[in-house]
């Protein structure tokens, strides 16, 4: 059977015609596969692993490296991509390794021995005191006691300390911890720090609760995010909350920028970008619903999550802030609502109420875009075109504008 653009379908069996050698631009369920040669499939996947490690999703280019077709999996060209992105994180496997490349050094190359941002008690500035204002502004309570995650050298910590709270910092970067410590001292902020991996964080802290665990600039280094989420559900108090903060995707958007890694390498020392020698510190290039995902998989209520971009360095950047409780402090009466709307104007407080009721609450918006999707005050807002395949118990707005979308009865 020669194929017919008109009447496509998926189970007939068709010989492509040379228009069919282009990639598609719309994903159509009836689209025929993409005839390649082995050469051309390869030449693909090493496309689509470029782009993985050009936004630093490390993480996931490993996977994909290992799960390619299984025509070419076991191609040298594909394995040898492969060897090359663990090579580059292979640093982080051992303490020694992550000692090294999370030591901040001088021009000299020998370590730091002062902060690495504004120093005490200067205010922090740029994007380090964005991130220090995003989880600042979310700590309520006074005097709280405050467990700090990947504190580095104290830059957040003993900030919190001379806010008034009693403030535990948490590391794997020893001698980041003595520069702590030794600013803990002499601006008496009152501060403690602890050095471990955060798999380790329940062992080390045994028998404390916290009212706050906060974590600014980790969550985007970790292969595991189990040793973030898992562990600090038993060191948090059950009115607690967990806020985290990370680069909204990729730090630097994938941009080029000579200074910056991976493409500073090229400049200092002659190396590509993918040269299997350049280590790389962030695995995972975080957005919103994988970050909401991972703490709903792992039992947290998410109460918000967003991202402020600020563009410091480069347009699109910015963060991502989660703020979350080990459970919902409203028992759910097990009743959803879906509100539609077609501007961005609506009832904030009306649908924060309903939430506080029990509701489970979504609310999709004609135009959103990607980066204005969030969750506040424990309600989604989302892009209309998401607004498909979902049941409800009440739906404010036209219903018959979308498609399999159904009121329970």
């Amino acid at each position: 059977m020669v194929y017919n653009p008109k009447t496509p379908s998926i189970n007939d069996c068709v010989i492509p015609s040379k228009d069919d050698w282009s990639v598609p631009e719309e994903y159509d369920a009836s689209d025929l596969f993409l005839n390649t040669s082995d050469d051309q499939l390869i030449s693909i996947v090493l496309a689509v692993w470029k782009e993985y490690m050009r936004q630093d999703e490390v993480k996931a280019a490993i996977s994909f490296l290992e799960n390619a077709p299984c025509r070419i999996k076991h191609r040298d060209v594909i394995r040898t991509a492969l060897k090359t992105t663990r090579q580059m994180v292979y640093w982080s496997n051992t303490f020694e390794g992550h000692l090294k490349k999370t030591t901040p050094v001088e021009q000299d190359g020998n370590p730091m021995k002062k902060e690495v941002a504004n120093p005490l008690p200067e205010p922090l500035t740029r994007a380090t005191g964005i991130r220090f204002s995003l989880v600042r502004d979310r700590i309520h309570k006074p005097n709280a006691e405050v467990l700090d995650l990947g504190c580095q050298d104290g830059m957040g910590s003993n900030r919190f300390g001379l806010l008034g709270h009693k403030v535990t910092g948490f590391d794997l970067n020893d001698h980041s911890l003595s520069i702590a410590r030794q600013k803990a001292e002499e601006f008496n902020t009152g501060a403690e720090y602890v050095n471990g991996y955060f798999s380790d964080m329940n062992l080390l802290l045994s028998g404390r609760k916290y009212d706050y665990i906060v974590s600014s600039d980790a969550y985007e280094h970790l292969f595991d995010i189990n040793d973030l989420f898992v562990p600090t559900r038993e060191l948090l108090r059950d009115d607690g909350r967990l806020i985290i903060v990370t680069p909204s995707k990729c730090w630097m958007q994938g941009t080029v920028i000579d200074w910056a890694e991976p493409w500073v390498y090229g400049v200092k020392y002659g190396k590509g970008w993918l040269d299997p020698s350049v280590e790389r510190e962030h695995v995972i290039a975080p957005t919103v619903w994988t970050l909401v995902n991972e703490a709903r998989m792992n039992g947290w209520y998410v109460e918000e999550c967003r991202a402020f971009l600020h563009g410091i360095d480069v347009p699109g950047q910015g963060n991502i802030v989660l703020d979350a409780r080990p459970q919902r402090s409203i028992e759910p009466n097990g009743q959803s609502i879906i509100v539609h709307c077609h501007i961005r104007s609506y009832d904030r407080v009306r649908l924060r109420e309903l939430v506080q009721q029990g509701y489970d609450v979504k609310l999709f918006i004609d135009g959103l875009s990607p980066d204005e999707e969030r969750i506040e005050d424990g309600f989604e807002i989302r892009n209309s075109e998401h607004l498909h395949d979902m049941e409800c118990d009440v739906f404010e707005g036209d219903i018959a504008l979308f498609k399999n979308v159904t009121i329970r009865s």
